[in-house]
């Protein structure tokens, strides 16, 4: 096993909660073992310092223990040094299980990833009794996820209030408040250098400064508490409904079973869980009752009836005007402040939501009339020229579509006052003041359509593109139809970047574009490649060149650049189609081919023409590196020979070939790699670790169980050994599928 966490004391450790002790004798099953080896010396496979438990003796009495890298390891075959500790007796009286209504701390190591902070105290509103059975509300009076029983050790309900500012007095609630207290009010005291004064006491006097005076002594303001009494919540009301119950309401016995003695008719209780069909499991709060199956014809439910219901429901976040301080705890506050939510109310304080001030004060207000929502402020009407999107159709045509952004062009004051024009078509309608509201530049930007030719503004970044904000492009292509995008001519490089979307650029013109070209310079003897925009031929037509092409300056001239091309000398170029590029970019990039070599394994990623026969996904060998102007040759599908690009293959090692075999001779038999059945037959492979069949190299077996970690291999009558033969699927292999047994 890897190293224990441990506790150490003098000469005891505590493992797992239960206490060992060294002593000076030789190891036992069952006992730990210390090694104390310094690092250097200690083997790679155990850790010096740490503990390891002894888990058999061999024959010759040595120590067998677990270590780092999960094999047996033999104290009594190496010159290691340990100590040895020895499990201590003790008597540990067993505690009553917690339920349903039980106050818990969260304690342990979070094995089964729940989401409570260790420590807390919970109140348990659920017990499944499985191997995670409890929920339970926190002190936010949030409901957390499952909790294994070790996790949760009795607490009480004062320690869950305390996680609330909620002190328990004469069996009453009171919230700890840190403001002035007044005369006759309960303080608690804290940090008293008297000890004993720190308690609870009543005030009989109080000065201007807040300094308090009670009947053992005084104390200063900020060394106390004023303790608010809480208002418990009404008891509710309810009404008994026959329906089957869920997990969590209440159910009232109206029909007992006669061979049923824990519960009595008119008791009631809490539904922790199902018990097939409409019979629940119920906890009745009572000893002995704390998990019981009630059949149907033995409850009703009892759903409650609300008395009074708020006026107004927020959560948290919202923001809210303070209508009343009447039944809250608000000093500092004052009525018509605008407060926001933080926390809403629950089972500890049904009554109040939470709230914060402007400057941040926190106070508690009535959740039935102390607040009320903020009036929203009617929109400024729309004016011709703007823009605005439709959210209602009522009196158009069906060409009319919620989310349209039209331009306000008429506003005639009448029944249907306003005329847009829709962007993108110019189709024009009539609209009611209700179905339109005004929209946001994001929301026009985004409605545009562009063509070939336009000129734009870019204006947000976004997905992928390459354009710098505020850069101004012409329109070169359009994306289909739908998206609205597009690729434009930059004015900065006069190169094309990727895909533009609408709600990222604004219209310009072509003055803005003109403007904004630099005016290349070039000098004799410079590189340049000719970058004639998509669509445009040069200004002194192609000749022999095409784009692309890289020459070497031969003049410059006011008006055009003269360049010698390998395919033309003397070309006449417009500044404006050449681009500068260095040396090492003039040089030709290598053939993407050249990285694959014949009899290379290559797997295919994309398909195109010339691939008939051939499937992404599956690995085939290259029988032609350079098969033509573009492709490499490969083979291996349905055809003898497919045609590839490059970047349409992917080069793949051994491994991935192996991997894909024994991928497709799984396939065969219908299943994945390693997906075994109980009845396959399988050749045991020897391995290090311990296992019932190690002595049988190759013994063929037949796998009887899966319920485990790992398979179980039958034991066949002739092996005698004690060990289990459960063994991880890297330690046999599959000799014969159950579906392929003659004798099945």
């Amino acid at each position: 096993m890897a190293k224990l966490n441990v506790t150490v004391p003098a000469v005891d450790v505590t493992i797992d909660g239960a206490m060992y002790r060294k002593v000076n004798r030789s190891a036992q099953e069952g006992d730990v073992v210390r090694i104390t080896d310094d690092e250097d010396e200690a083997p790679s496979y155990v850790h010096s310092g740490s503990f390891y438990e002894v888990v058999r003796l061999d024959d010759a009495g040595d120590a067998q223990i677990i270590d780092e890298d999960g094999d047996e390891y033999d104290l009594g075959a190496s010159d290691i040094t340990f100590e040895v500790y020895e499990k201590v007796a003790q008597e540990a009286a067993q505690p009553k299980r917690l339920t349903v209504g039980d106050y818990a701390r969260v304690v342990g190591v979070n094995l089964n990833g729940h989401n409570y902070d260790n420590g807390s105290v919970i109140k348990i509103d659920r017990d499944d009794r499985d191997h995670a059975p409890y929920s339970g509300v926190k002190a936010d009076g949030s409901v957390g996820n499952w909790l294994r029983e070790e996790n949760v050790e009795p607490a009480t309900e004062a320690e869950f209030l305390a996680q609330k500012d909620i002190v328990i007095h004469d069996g009453k609630q009171y919230r700890k408040v840190a403001r002035k207290a007044e005369k006759g009010e309960l303080v608690q005291v804290f940090g008293h250098p008297i000890s004993k004064q720190n308690k609870i006491h009543t005030v009989i006097g109080v000065d201007l400064s807040g300094h308090i005076r009670y009947e053992e002594g005084g104390r200063l303001p900020g060394g106390y508490f004023v303790l608010e009494p809480v208002e418990s919540a009404p008891k509710p009301s309810y009404k008994t409904v026959k329906r089957k119950a869920a997990v969590g309401e209440r159910i009232r016995i109206v029909n007992r079973h006669h061979s049923e003695n824990r519960y009595k008719n008119g008791d009631e209780a809490t539904v922790i869980g199902g018990w097939g069909g409409d019979d629940v499991r119920a906890a009745f709060g009572h000893a002995g009752a704390e998990d019981c199956g009630v059949v149907y014809a033995e409850y009703v439910v009892l759903e409650p009836v609300d008395a009074a219901k708020p006026t107004e429901t927020f959560k948290v976040g919202d923001r809210a005007v303070l209508a009343t301080k009447a039944g809250g705890h608000l000093a500092g506050f004052t009525v018509g402040d605008t407060v926001e939510i933080v926390e809403n109310p629950h089972d500890l304080d049904p009554e109040h939501y939470r709230v914060k001030n402007a400057g941040g004060t926190l106070g508690y207000v009535a959740k039935n009339g102390g607040l009320k929502a903020i009036e929203p402020t009617k929109p400024e009407r729309l004016k011709v020229g703007e823009y605005a999107k439709v959210v209602g159709t009522s009196g158009n045509g069906p060409s009319v579509k919620i989310g349209d952004i039209n331009e306000i062009i008429t506003d005639d004051d009448g029944v249907m006052p306003f005329r847009g024009k829709r962007i993108g078509d110019g189709n024009l309608q009539w609209f009611y003041e209700k179905s339109l509201v005004r929209a946001t530049d994001e929301e026009v930007a985004a409605a545009r359509r562009y063509k070939v030719g336009d000129y734009v503004q870019v204006t947000k970044p976004g997905g992928f593109h390459n354009y710098k904000i505020g850069e101004f492009v012409q329109v070169t292509e359009m994306y289909g139809s739908g998206s609205g995008a597009f690729k434009g001519l930059r004015s900065s490089n006069a190169t094309i970047g990727n895909w533009l979307l609408p709600k990222q650029v604004i219209p310009a013109t072509e003055a803005q574009f003109t403007m904004s070209t630099p005016k290349p310079t070039f000098n004799v003897g410079d590189t340049v490649k000719l970058t004639v925009a998509a669509g445009k031929t040069p200004r002194f037509n192609w000749g022999s060149v095409k784009n692309g092409d890289v020459g070497t300056v031969r003049y410059v001239r006011p008006d055009k650049v003269v360049v010698n091309f390998p395919s033309q000398s003397s070309w006449n170029a417009d500044p404006t189609e050449l681009t500068k590029v260095s040396a090492e970019e003039a040089q030709p990039k290598p053939d993407p081919r050249s990285q694959f070599a014949k009899g290379d394994k290559v797997r295919l990623i994309a398909k195109a023409d010339r691939l008939n026969g051939y499937e992404v996904g599956k690995i085939y060998e290259v029988s032609e590196p350079l098969a033509d102007s573009d492709r490499v040759a490969i083979k291996g599908g349905s055809v003898p020979n497919g045609y590839a690009k490059a970047d349409q293959l992917e080069k793949v090692t051994e491994a991935d070939v192996k991997a894909a075999a024994a991928e497709a001779k799984w396939a065969k038999i219908g299943r994945k790699v390693g997906e075994y059945k109980v009845g396959d037959i399988v050749r045991f492979k020897k391995y290090s670790g311990v296992n019932g069949l190690n002595e049988h190299d190759g013994v063929i077996v037949e796998i009887d169980d899966l319920g485990g970690m790992n398979p179980h291999l039958a034991k066949p009558t002739f092996v005698k050994t004690g060990y289990n033969t459960y063994t991880h699927p890297d330690h046999f292999e599959l000799v014969t599928p159950v579906e392929a047994r003659f004798d099945r």
